[in-house]
């Protein structure tokens, strides 16, 4: 028997290979969807991430600098503390300055010594503090051009270079001039009610090293060159410092002289620097009112004025001749007198700027007296 398939089983087959295939795209879809959602999951996973992690990064970053800032700022209040002790303990041995071990140097040896910015007093000393080869022109200056003399029979009982010069129709105290190159052991004349006004001149190291030499083989004191002088028992080193510091010849100088010399000059004296010298007397006139005296005429003042230029002048001249035997700067005279004077080199460099701000001095002292009288009206 033959089984021929009707219409309808033909119908059923076809329907159910339909379902079949449709079967199968509809998985085929649903894979599709699973993994665009893959894709789309994976993408969005790493751009987060990318963003957690350059967050992540920034954080360590800013954790990084803090911790830096942390550690700098440790650094630095501990190097201040470092400078704050250094000074406290720099303030608690300026005032006594050990020398060597076997002396000590303090503020007592000249502590009768006026400050530079206290008002002038009718007993106040003029104190010129000479310098070897180097106030000689200001000398000149005050008894050619001031009058000044030689004031007779004062006896202090000291074993020192010492004279005192009277300024014409003086009247009081400050216009007797005492002229010393000892600054110490004149210091000790003064006395609490009578003060020493400490003034000088000064000239670059270099040039009074030479000027002191060139005195010694024209008097025919010495015959050597000047480097092999520089290294003799004739040579003085640091001249300036050690008159200051109330140093020996053979005392080892440091820093601390230095310091403290520095500090002496800008508290305790006018200074006026040779290449200025007509400034310097001007300034001197004014600071110890040279020129209010009332017998000082119109006339008067004019002639000092001609004088202080003709002896300006001739200084110039002189110098002009010695010029050419000076060291060249730069040379290697130059630079070793320099290595020799190096504590007197520094204090000259200051002194030049002590000059330029001693120029307001008699602005600064007129504010400190006015700020004193009105702490004293307010009861302070």
């Amino acid at each position: 028997i033959i089984l021929i398939p009707g219409n309808s089983y033909k119908q059923g087959h076809k329907r159910s290979k339909i379902e079949k295939n449709t079967r199968c795209q509809n998985e085929t879809s649903k894979d599709q969807i699973i993994n665009d959602k893959r894709i789309s999951f994976q993408q969005t996973f790493k751009s987060e991430w990318k963003k957690l992690k350059s967050k992540c990064i920034s954080n360590v970053r800013a954790l990084k600098f803090c911790d830096q800032i942390r550690r700098d700022a440790i650094i630095v209040l501990f190097m201040l503390s470092i400078v704050i002790l250094m000074m406290l303990n720099h303030l608690q041995n300026f005032n006594s300055i050990a020398i060597d071990g076997r002396d000590r140097l303090s503020w007592d040896g000249i502590g009768n010594l006026a400050d530079l910015y206290t008002s002038l007093q009718s007993n106040d000393v003029p104190f010129l503090w000479q310098m070897p080869t180097g106030t000689h022109l200001l000398e000149d200056i005050l008894v050619e051009c001031f009058g000044a003399h030689t004031k007779n029979s004062l006896s202090l009982g000291l074993e020192t270079d010492l004279t005192i010069l009277t300024l014409n129709s003086a009247q009081s105290l400050n216009k007797n001039v005492m002229l010393s190159p000892e600054l110490f052991r004149i210091s000790t004349i003064f006395s609490p009610t009578v003060h020493g006004r400490l003034f000088t001149l000064l000239r670059h190291p270099v040039y009074l090293t030479f000027d002191r030499y060139h005195n010694l083989v024209t008097n025919n004191i010495i015959q050597m060159p000047i480097d092999k002088y520089l290294y003799s028992s004739y040579f003085d080193d640091n001249w300036i410092t050690r008159s200051i510091t109330n140093s020996e010849k053979n005392d080892l100088l440091s820093d601390h002289h230095v310091k403290f010399a520095k500090e002496v000059l800008r508290r305790k004296c006018l200074l006026g620097l040779h290449e200025n010298v007509q400034e310097f007397v001007n300034r001197i006139e004014r600071f110890f009112r040279w020129n209010d005296d009332e017998s000082v005429t119109k006339i008067e003042k004019i002639r000092r004025e001609t004088c202080l230029s003709k002896i300006i002048e001739e200084q110039k001249l002189i110098e002009e001749e010695m010029f050419s035997q000076y060291p060249k700067e730069g040379s290697y005279v130059w630079k070793l007198i320099e290595k020799k004077q190096k504590f007197d080199m520094e204090i000259f460099k200051y002194a030049i700027a002590l000059f330029e701000d001693e120029a307001l001095i008699k602005y600064k002292i007129q504010r400190q007296r006015s700020k004193f009288n009105s702490d004293f009206v307010d009861g302070k």
